[in-house]
Parts: C-alpha cells; sequence; structure tokens
C-alpha cells in the first residue's frame, strides 16, 4: 500500500482525529516513539478505531503507548509507511522536532541581532542590542517571547525599535510627539504606542541609552519619553503654578513671567517644560499642595509676594515631577502639605524619597490629622496601601489612619497653612 493509501485510511475516520494530534505532539517532543497517547475523555468512536487498528480492545479512558501504534503500523497492511511519512501526510507539512526547531529558532534570534548590529547607524543602539544579546535582559525576553507566536512580527517590531532608536540618537532635533514620531519612522502612527511591541521595545533601548529602570507606570514610562523629547502626551500631563520663575535659553519665559508679576497661577503643560532650562524660586522655597481647591485658596487669599505655590492634582504627574527636578537643581527647599489617606501619605512618600534633602512636610504630623479629621470611613482595600510607605517619618501618622480609619482633608488645614504662606511674606 502507498503513503497515499495510508494517509487516506487514517482522514477518513473521524476517530484518529485527536489522536493524530497528540501523536504529532509526543513524536516532535521526543523525536521518536516515546510517550503516551491519552485521551481522558475518549468518545466510543475513538476507542473503536484505535482498537481495530491496533487489535486491542479500548474503553475510555483511552491510553496506549506510541511505540504500540508504531508497532501495529509496521505489522499492518501500511508497513512501507513510516510513522513520520504518515504525520507529514496527514498534517501537510514536514515534521521537524521540537529540538531542531529550537536549533534553528535560535540560530534565527542570533542573525536576526547581527544584522540588526550591523545596520544599527548609532553606537547607543549597537550597545542597547549588543546587551540584550549578552546579558538576555534589557527586552529580550519580551523579544524572544513575541518571536515563539510570531517571527516576523517580531522582527518588524525589534528594526522599527533600532531605527527609532538611531534618530533620537544621532538628530538634535526639538519636542516630537510619539505618534508623529511614529508616522515619520512606520508611516503609522500607532506602531510606538506602549501597548505594541515596538513601543516597549523603544523604552528598552531608551532606558538603556539612559541608564534607566524600566517603567511600568503611565507617567513613568511619560517621563522617560521626555528624557528623549518624546511626547506620548503633552496635553493631559500638566501641573499647576504660581510665582516661579522660569527660565529658557533667553531668559525668564516671557509668558509665565507675565503670570507672575500679575499675581496670577498658571498652568504648565509637558510642552512647556520642553523649552525651560532652569526653575527658580524667589524665596528659596516652594509649598506643594495636593488639592486644586486648597491650592487657588491659598493663592487668592495669601499675601502678596509670599513663596511660590505648586499644585499636584491629585497623583503627581511627569509634568509635576520635571519642574521639581528643575526647582531641586536651584537647591529650592520644597514643603509638601496632602490628604491624610493612603494616597496622600504615598504621594509625600514618593516625593520625599525623590528629593531626601530638600522636601520636607508641611503640617502632616499626628496633630494635623486630627484637626484635619472627617467622618468618611477608608475601606480595608485602601488602608493596605499604608504597609507600602517606606520613610520611617511617616509611621506615626499612617498608625494612627489605621486606628480610626478616617481620612483627614486639607481643606480644614487651610488657616494654619494660610498662615505659614503669610509668614514667609518678603
Amino acid at each position: 500500500m502507498s503513503q497515499t493509501d495510508c494517509v487516506t485510511y487514517f482522514l477518513e475516520k473521524s476517530g484518529w482525529t485527536r489522536q493524530m494530534n497528540q501523536i504529532l505532539k509526543k513524536y516532535k517532543s521526543y523525536g521518536n516513539n516515546s510517550g503516551t497517547v491519552s485521551l481522558p475523555d475518549a468518545t466510543e468512536e475513538e476507542c473503536r478505531v484505535a482498537g481495530l487498528f491496533m487489535g486491542k480492545t479500548f474503553y475510555p479512558p483511552l491510553r496506549y503507548q506510541l511505540s504500540d501504534f508504531e508497532q501495529a503500523l509496521k505489522a499492518s497492511r501500511f508497513q512501507d509507511t513510516s510513522l513520520q511519512e504518515l504525520l507529514e501526510g496527514y498534517f501537510g507539512y514536514p515534521v521537524c522536532m521540537n529540538k531542531e526547531v529550537s536549533k534553528t529558532h535560535q540560530e534565527w534570534v542570533k542573525n536576526l541581532f547581527a544584522e540588526a548590529y550591523t545596520q544599527a547607524t548609532s553606537k547607543v543602539t549597537q550597545n542597547w542590542v549588543q546587551r540584550m544579546l549578552e546579558s538576555k535582559d534589557s527586552g529580550y525576553k519580551l523579544f524572544l517571547k513575541a518571536a515563539n507566536k510570531d517571527e516576523a512580527m517580531a522582527c518588524t517590531s525589534l528594526k522599527q525599535a533600532c531605527a527609532a532608536l538611531d534618530i533620537l540618537a544621532t538628530q538634535s532635533l526639538s519636542e516630537r510627539r510619539l505618534a508623529v514620531f511614529s508616522a515619520g519612522i512606520t508611516a503609522n502612527p500607532h506602531s510606538f504606542d506602549m501597548d505594541r511591541l515596538a513601543g516597549k521595545l523603544l523604552l528598552y533601548g531608551i532606558c538603556d541609552w539612559q541608564q534607566r529602570k524600566y517603567p511600568h507606570t503611565a507617567e513613568q514610562r511619560a517621563e522617560t519619553l521626555f528624557l528623549v523629547n518624546l511626547f506620548a502626551d503633552d496635553i493631559s500631563s500638566f501641573t499647576t503654578q504660581f510665582g516661579l520663575l522660569l527660565y529658557t535659553e533667553e531668559g525668564e519665559h516671557p509668558a509665565f513671567q507675565a503670570f507672575r508679576t500679575r499675581n496670577e497661577s498658571a498652568v504648565v503643560t509637558l510642552s512647556n517644560l520642553s523649552t525651560i532650562v532652569r526653575a527658580a524660586s524667589p524665596t528659596g522655597k516652594i509649598y506643594i499642595v495636593e488639592n486644586q481647591m486648597v491650592f487657588s485658596h491659598l493663592c487668592e487669599q495669601s499675601l502678596p509676594s509670599h513663596s511660590p505655590i505648586l499644585c499636584t492634582s491629585g497623583q503627581v504627574k511627569t509634568a509635576s515631577l520635571i519642574l521639581l527636578d528643575l526647582l531641586a537643581a536651584s537647591s529650592c527647599m520644597m514643603y509638601y502639605s496632602g490628604d491624610f489617606d493612603p494616597e496622600g501619605l504615598r504621594i509625600a512618600d514618593r516625593l520625599a524619597l525623590r528629593y531626601p534633602k530638600q522636601f520636607f512636610f508641611w503640617h502632616l504630623e499626628k496633630d494635623d490629622y486630627y484637626r484635619s479629621l472627617s467622618e468618611e470611613s477608608i475601606p480595608s482595600s485602601r488602608l493596605t496601601a499604608l504597609a507600602q510607605l517606606r520613610l520611617p517619618d511617616l509611621q506615626a501618622v499612617s498608625s494612627e489612619i489605621q486606628k480610626t480609619r478616617r481620612a483627614g482633608y486639607q481643606e480644614l488645614l487651610l488657616e494654619q497653612l494660610l498662615n505659614d504662606l503669610n509668614a514667609e511674606v518678603r
């Protein structure tokens, strides 16, 4: 009997479909007739066709050695067809052992990275590609996982990320919006979106270049992209300030100077910050508040010429961090006041650790907590976040919050905050 007859025999009987898939899996895995074919939920038809071919009686669950199947094949009228020939005819493609596939895949990855290294036009990209291959880190594992599913897509994504990193490293351009930058390289504005492989790989390349840890939050990603003048979104990331000196290469920024001299607050976006090279406080201090209403009240009710104020509007956005980094570089002292809840204390914790020598708590003591105490209870799901606080100075007030399970709000400390600001008037 020919190989075609053998293949036809198994294709015509539906009871072999799942069994042949099992046989293929075992054969590719072991590279021979080792392993066990097992169908715990086998149907009567599957047991019947297996029994007829192998000269045995089977009942669910169906279970037999692959070596027994091959022996039955050799003893049948299809004895001239090998197990591998049967599988290749049945499935319609060459059957390669997993070890062979793995070796071929590894060779493909190695050659691809060698090609990426050769085609790179910057030392930055070459260093990243080399580090990925040598350390199996810096995006390598992410790439490999994607390549195991879709080699073509992974290959394209790596080449796109390398091309983008080359441009960032070699061309001195002004700020670029990520979508526009992406369209210019790939003709697709979404290629470097952060949920796509090319975007994630580019981020790994930037982190390798800038010697930063890979970011895992939206704000951290935005901050990392800002280092190379890329804006994923330069509008939604903003901060609001009152009274700061903001300088471009030409001197104090005229628009923000006008807001300052008119004693008015001003919103500062990431796009604005891309032109700011220095920030300073006329008093050497900056008061930071979490809530917009508190910020507005302090700006409106305080005496003229008080120290500048900055509002984070809840969780600290990239724009706030970049502005605070600039202030830190000018030796500005920072004073933070926020709500007495897990979210407010985590902001305080984060900023205090970022600016350890210049950061101070502003009415965040235990007495302040009880002055600001509200009737609003904090659910256990939120209280667990207090365990993540790393600064010992916050432990006392954190313990009180866990005892009372109630939130305290800045708005109830407005009088104390305002008095401090007025006492600082120049």
